[in-house]
């Protein structure tokens, strides 16, 4: 058994005893751009809009306006100082979809991208068309407002303009500057760069305001009732615990049925035989009417109980916190935002409106409590924590000082269950406290998941990995959890534990050797926040730095999530494509992860000029580290024809080019090509994204004389082998 102290400390005053103003780089990583033509206009100039592909929803208000994605892998950074805009750095800002303004030849736009002009937003912006379009449009007049606290920037409004170099490619130098539109742009960012505190909260008043609710003590845990009889009854328990406004703004501390007021997330663990284990399941507690009492600093009582002010505290004992009048469904609250949706709630009684009707009342000894069964307690070699985490609407600055934990033990009295605290509290969740090692899964965009490992060597060519994932504030949820494997490896003993006792919603296991992957998924029951769940298996593979995957329950702008944590030697997978010439004619990313025969099918392109590769495919991926000692890609593929080459190329980050690693004829049955790199490939991984790219391209051997020719990609993956 592995435990471990962690602690996150709260950074509150270093940058404003220094008087330094700390710089933090952001990456955009989602959103979309809302773009409002002006159609009557354009006709009249004769260049009319056409071939208009819209993918996402206008969420920037404007006339017809239209919405293009923005791709997680745009590369679109800029600083911020104090948690204010300062300038742009760098990169581009990619979009699916595009349109045709003009014509066709000079005026196609898909697949466009928005870049910078310098690094002040006085030089403005510049969108340009994608694969070696003459497309140019300026952004003028551009707005920016960063939003701190949801992670998100703003640019609305700006102007959209013809170029002057675009308008003579066109042959209308009469269009120079000509206005055809305003176009908005709403992004996700993450920061990539700088101090996690900014110390914009904290200095001399010129860093803005800042909401900062944490979490100062906890105490007491006690049985509150029981049902049943030992040793097969079920406690329902409580905690108490102390809030701390550490922030300089006054916090909401409504009650309900309003909705503005903090709520706390209550939970039990077990660590015994290398697993961390939720063994409570409970609601939330609705926070209401703030104490204000002293010891945070010095307290700023704003003279209400609906507001907890800068420097005070507000302590809930263990018979509030296990009040149910108080206690509502977690479903019903956004981790993400904060926000608690009362129209419909268990407190209006499901009644579509916001109308208080249940109170708690009619309960049985444990119901909405934190709920823990006799024969999960008292456990001779276990070690035991109970945490709770305090949730906000408004932006908290500082998730992480939220929620905290302490170990205990408890001892049955022959009537009930008693428990005595037996540890200080640890700030932040308590799997920080667990394994050989944990990690965020990336991106964090959207919000924080955690995952957790403890490997084991059994001592007979086998190692016991036992994964523990669990879901901060990511409200989209997560319903599948990849490990990567060797293929022919050995894997038995696999399961899976979640904190309720229904075997019928339990994930689904998948060993799939011919994926290199251990899969487990569900449809019915995902893992949501503040809750953990258990997966673990058996293998002859020793732990490496590998990369784990979790795809997520909900609809939302990021896609799959990546884990860079210790497991066997396994896949990187592709986590998205595009062709980049040829004809899209089948299939999703996922199926180049298996050998199965389920191909993604590309058809010849039409190509310019004879140096011109008729179908290219660029695929993008993720390593587990910067400086692998070995970097392999493997490609099963086949053509439908014969005569064709097929080449394998990789890019050079630094160099900003593809190198060409593999060339062969391509076949007409499914063949694997296996490349080994073992020197110099530090290249071939990205600087703090480890983003991987691989292109893989099809040209007849001799002239283009094949009319209709097609690839189909069954497999493709990277190997990255850490020293």
């Amino acid at each position: 058994m592995h435990f471990k102290k962690f602690t996150l400390s709260l950074v509150v005053a270093a940058f404003a005893a220094s008087g330094a103003h700390a710089v933090q780089v952001w990456k955009i990583v989602g959103g979309n751009t809302s773009i409002s033509f002006l159609e009557p206009l354009m006709n009249d100039l004769g260049i009319g809009l056409k071939g208009l592909r819209s993918t996402a929803e206008a969420t920037h208000p404007g006339e017809n306006g239209v919405g293009f994605e923005i791709l997680e892998r745009s590369t679109f950074t800029f600083e911020t100082e104090r948690g204010v805009f300062k300038g742009f750095v760098g990169g581009g800002l990619q979009h699916t979809g595009g349109f045709t303004i003009g014509n066709a030849k000079t005026g196609r736009t898909e697949g466009f991208e928005i870049v910078a002009n310098g690094k002040m937003r006085e030089l403005g912006l510049t969108l340009l068309g994608s694969n070696g379009s003459r497309v140019k449009m300026v952004l003028a007049n551009v707005g920016i407002r960063f939003d701190r606290l949801s992670r998100r920037i703003l640019i609305p409004d700006a102007d959209l303009l013809i170029s002057p170099e675009w308008a003579q490619a066109m042959g209308r130098p009469d269009l120079a500057d000509q206005l055809v539109g305003t176009i908005s742009i709403d992004g996700i960012a993450i920061r990539v760069g700088g101090p996690e505190d900014d110390g914009m909260w904290f200095g001399d008043g010129g860093g803005g305001d800042a909401l900062d609710l944490g979490q100062s003590a906890m105490a007491s845990l006690v049985s509150l009732g029981r049902l049943g009889t030992y040793p097969n009854g079920t406690n329902g328990l409580s905690m108490a615990t102390t809030s701390c406004n550490y922030g300089t703004v006054n916090i909401n501390w409504f009650a309900p049925m309003d909705v503005r007021h903090p709520v706390i997330a209550f939970n039990i663990y077990r660590i015994e035989n290398g697993r961390i284990e939720q063994i409570s399941d409970s609601w939330l507690k609705h926070g209401f009417f703030a104490l204000n009492d002293p010891g945070c600093g010095t307290c700023q009582d704003p003279g209400t109980g609906t507001l907890l002010g800068p420097g005070c505290s507000d302590v809930y004992g263990t018979g509030n916190n296990g009040d149910r009048r108080y206690l509502g469904p977690r479903d019903e609250v956004n981790p993400f935002t904060g926000v608690w949706t009362c129209t419909g709630s268990w407190f209006s009684n499901y009644v579509n409106d916001c109308t208080r009707r249940n109170t708690g009342s009619g309960l049985d000894a444990v119901a909405h409590r934190i709920i823990v069964k006799d024969g999960d307690l008292g456990h001779a070699n276990a070690t035991y924590l109970y945490e709770s985490y305090y949730i906000t609407a408004g932006g908290d600055i500082n998730k992480y000082n939220q929620i905290g934990s302490r170990t205990f033990t408890g001892n049955w009295t022959g009537t009930q269950w008693s428990f005595t605290t037996t540890g200080s509290m640890v700030m932040g969740p308590a799997i920080q406290r667990w394994g050989d090692e944990n990690a965020f899964a990336e991106p964090r965009g959207e919000g924080d998941v955690i995952v957790a490992v403890d490997a084991t060597d059994l001592g007979t060519g086998m190692w016991r990995y036992n994964y523990a994932v669990y879901v901060h504030d990511l409200d989209r949820q997560i319903d599948e959890f990849v490990v990567p494997i060797v293929d022919g490896s050995t894997v038995t003993n696999a399961g899976f534990r979640d904190p309720d006792d229904n075997a019928g919603n339990d994930w689904t296991l998948e060993l799939l050797p011919g994926c290199g992957q251990i899969r487990w998924f569900t449809t019915t029951n995902p893992l949501k926040y503040a809750t953990t769940f258990n997966f673990w298996f058996e293998t002859n593979q020793a732990p490496v730095q590998a990369l784990a995957r979790l795809d997520q329950f909900k609809a939302g702008a990021l896609g799959r999530l990546a884990s860079a944590i210790n497991g066997p030697l396994g896949y990187s997978f592709v986590d998205t494509h595009s062709v980049l010439r040829g004809a899209y004619l089948g299939g999703v990313t996922r199926d180049l992860e298996c050998s199965d025969d389920v191909d993604l099918t590309v058809g010849r392109g039409i190509t310019f000029g004879t140096l011109d590769a008729p179908i290219q495919v660029e695929l993008l991926g993720q390593a587990p580290g910067e400086s692998p000692a070995e970097l392999r890609f493997k490609l099963e593929a086949a053509a439908n024809s014969s005569g064709l080459t097929q080449e394998i190329l990789l890019w050079d980050y630094p160099g900003g080019t593809w190198v060409l690693v593999d060339q062969r004829a391509a076949t007409v049955t499914d063949s694997v090509t296996d490349v080994v790199l073992s020197s110099n490939i530090a290249r071939f991984i990205q600087a703090g994204t480890r983003q991987m790219k691989a292109l893989v391209r099809y040209r007849p051997t001799g002239p283009l004389t094949i009319a209709n020719f097609s690839v189909g990609l069954d497999r493709a993956v990277w190997t990255v082998v850490q020293p």
